[in-house]
């Protein structure tokens, strides 16, 4: 078996490159108040107080990502020598789980059109009624 032989250095700025980029692809979910911690060792506190750090864990783990907690934040550590590629993987399923959990819809009926608004990020959609708009609601 070959291993790759890593310069102490050049190792810790990978870490430290991963876990910035972590935190960049968290910071723009509104789900996120604030995230903590050091190298890849993160904690991020929930925008909602009332959620619990362990319910996103469930969610997160349902679709095959395994994620730990610490009180109310929702703890990442991944191991040093995660790929990119792996990285994208988990950081898609995590944003996708605290997006759709985190998102509150409401749905108005206008006329011949749907109105459905996200409270938490203020965007408004109009979807006109055609046959069977109302089950892709949604999706939109």
């Amino acid at each position: 078996q070959q291993w790759d032989i890593c310069d102490e250095n050049t190792f810790l700025d990978e870490v430290n490159e991963k876990a910035s980029y972590i935190k960049s692809k968290l910071e723009g979910c509104s789900a996120v108040k604030s995230i903590s911690g050091k190298g890849m060792m993160i904690g991020i506190t929930l925008s909602d107080e009332s959620k619990k750090a362990a319910d996103v864990a469930k969610k997160a783990f349902e679709k095959g990502l395994l994620v730990l907690t610490a009180k109310e934040k929702v703890r990442l550590l991944p191991p040093l020598n995660i790929t990119y590629d792996e990285l994208d993987e988990g950081m898609k399923i995590l944003i996708e789980v605290l997006e759709e959990w985190f998102m509150e819809l409401t749905i108005a009926e206008k006329g011949n059109k749907y109105v459905v608004e996200d409270k938490k990020s203020r965007l408004l959609y109009t979807v006109k009624k055609k046959g069977f708009a109302q089950r892709y609601i949604l999706l939109v």
